[in-house]
């Protein structure tokens, strides 16, 4: 929950309250003859409630879509991959600058490879990282390529790294592409392609094809 919609939802009590202490006091005013002695209802107050309710919801739209992260020189140190049969791709990050989202988002590693056919936020070939507490502190997010992650063929691979920040709340199963972080209200703060080259084969390589196979003759039968 954020700071902004623990607001609102303490806003709408107080106006919840307010309103049926007011209504039960209005009933037993309304048997009252004189005019002067019944309790005129304070509108300021309901007015304030409201004009404080509607500025949480423009903040917290406000901080969901135009709030700006610290520039990445401040917290990003290195990005990368490991190169080998089984890549870990990487990034070291002083989370110190980004201490503002500490209370509202973890932070979360994605991974995929570039592909010009493939759209990159709806691309769900995707590798992550697990939630990342934002404590001021340096560490390295890491994402192990997966079933369904970057294909990695042999040679070179065009990779790209998004450091994004996931609403509290929010678990890693929800994210399946890059599309999903801004759907559960989180940021993508940090976007960078670098290049692996693996020097290793595949695991499996891909079974040869001939164009014109040798037949193999039947064998003979037994007499």
């Amino acid at each position: 929950m954020t700071i902004p919609e623990a607001i609102m939802i303490v806003l709408a009590v107080g106006q919840l309250a307010y309103a049926g202490l007011t209504y039960h006091r209005d009933r037993r005013a309304a048997m009252e003859p004189d005019p002067k002695k019944q309790p005129h209802r304070p509108i300021f107050i309901i007015a304030g409630f409201m004009v404080l309710t509607w500025a949480a919801v423009a903040f917290d739209y406000y901080d969901r879509h135009y709030m700006q992260p610290p520039s990445e020189d401040s917290f990003i140190i290195s990005f990368g991959e490991i190169p080998g049969p089984n890549p870990v791709f990487d990034v070291q990050v002083d989370s110190e600058p980004l201490k503002q989202y500490s209370g509202k988002y973890r932070l979360m590693l994605i991974v995929r490879k570039i592909f010009i056919d493939r759209d990159r936020m709806t691309d769900t070939h995707i590798s992550k990282s697990g939630l990342y507490t934002i404590d001021g502190s340096k560490f390295t997010l890491g994402a192990s390529p997966m079933a369904d992650g970057p294909m990695l063929t042999y040679g070179t691979n065009n990779i790209e790294h998004d450091l994004v920040l996931v609403p509290i709340g929010v678990e890693p199963a929800k994210i399946t592409k890059l599309e999903d972080v801004t759907v559960v209200g989180g940021k993508i703060i940090f976007s960078r392609a670098s290049t692996l080259t693996a020097l290793q084969p595949l695991a499996q390589p891909p079974q040869q094809i001939f164009t014109n196979p040798t037949p193999t003759p039947p064998p003979s039968p037994k007499h």
